[in-house]
């Protein structure tokens, strides 16, 4: 039985000869209906019954001709366009019959990993974010740094991976030789950066949340941070956590491109102790006061 893919994959030579055969066939069963017709209405005045010889040539016309006519027209008219729920079975025939062993999308895995400075997917970074201070300043960025103050309890340097890709940096160490917004202990972020192709997905707001932290653990009070006039992406993300401009300090303090923040760091507050462990006090503390009394006003407590 035909459908419309056939139809649609047969041959042009094929097609015009069904369309023929159909046409032909269509007239020779409009011949046969005339001829069957003419043959029962010349035989109408005769004997009763004689007229019924017609009948069966005029039959056998009419269907000639209507399978002719259904012939050629199915050939000749092209395939109608497909339905809304023909397409829908045909999306889902397609996906079932997709390979069913392809990985799914996974959701975004950020993961941050604790590594030395010199660790070489670190170094891999570091080298795209000099290339990048070249060309947006001329040359790379020459400030002074010693791996070992990378390294706790004083330091601390991290990756961000995405999906298993490293793709973020940043480091912190203490200074104690600068000072800003009335601190005691400065902590330095050094080698910010997040790879172009996953900025603006709250990548460096995480890293940058991650890094206070540490420098609160480690006593510092203040955040204290360098950056330049032609990174305003990164002047934005520092504002919009709560930076403010401070004096100028380290290896480009007297560059007119060079900009420093700062930000004060809140006290770590104390975990509030669970529910049952307040109950506990006060019931301590309210058996301690009956106790008291209790020796009060009895004498082998004196």
């Amino acid at each position: 039985m035909y459908d419309e893919t056939t139809l649609t994959m047969t041959p042009s030579w094929l097609r015009a000869t069904a369309r023929l055969a159909g046409v032909l066939l269509a007239a020779a069963g409009l011949l046969l209906l005339g001829l069957g017709l003419g043959e029962y209405v010349g035989h109408l005045d005769q004997a009763p019954g004689a007229a019924r010889v017609g009948l069966v040539p005029a039959a056998s016309g009419l269907v000639a001709l209507t399978l002719g006519l259904l012939l050629a027209g199915r050939i000749a008219s092209p395939p109608a366009p497909p339905t809304a729920l023909g397409a829908a079975l045909g999306a889902a025939a397609a996906a079932a019959a997709a390979p069913t062993d392809a990985p799914a999308a996974a959701p975004t895995d950020w993961q941050v990993v604790a590594v030395p400075i010199g660790h070489r997917d670190a170094q891999r970074l570091i080298a795209q974010v000099q290339e990048e201070y070249t060309r947006r300043y001329g040359g790379p960025d020459e400030s002074p740094i010693d791996e070992a103050e990378f390294v706790g309890p004083r330091g601390g340097f991290h990756l961000g991976y995405c999906d298993g890709v490293p793709v973020a940096t940043g480091g912190w160490r203490l200074r104690d030789d600068v000072t800003a917004l009335e601190g005691r202990t400065a902590g330095e972020i050094k080698r910010m950066y997040v790879v172009p192709d996953v900025q603006r997905r709250g990548f460096g707001r995480r890293m940058l949340a991650l890094l206070e932290q540490e420098i609160r653990t480690a006593g510092g009070d203040v955040v204290i941070l360098e950056t330049g006039i032609r990174q305003p992406e990164a002047i934005g993300l520092y504002t919009a956590s709560g930076y403010v401009p401070i004096d100028g300090y380290g290896h480009y303090r007297d560059s007119p491109e060079s900009r420093c923040f700062g930000k004060r760091l809140l006290p770590q507050v104390p975990a509030p102790r669970p529910a049952e462990d307040q109950q506990s006090v006060a019931e301590d503390q309210q058996s301690a006061a009956g106790d008291q009394q209790s020796a009060a006003g009895d004498p082998q407590y004196s």
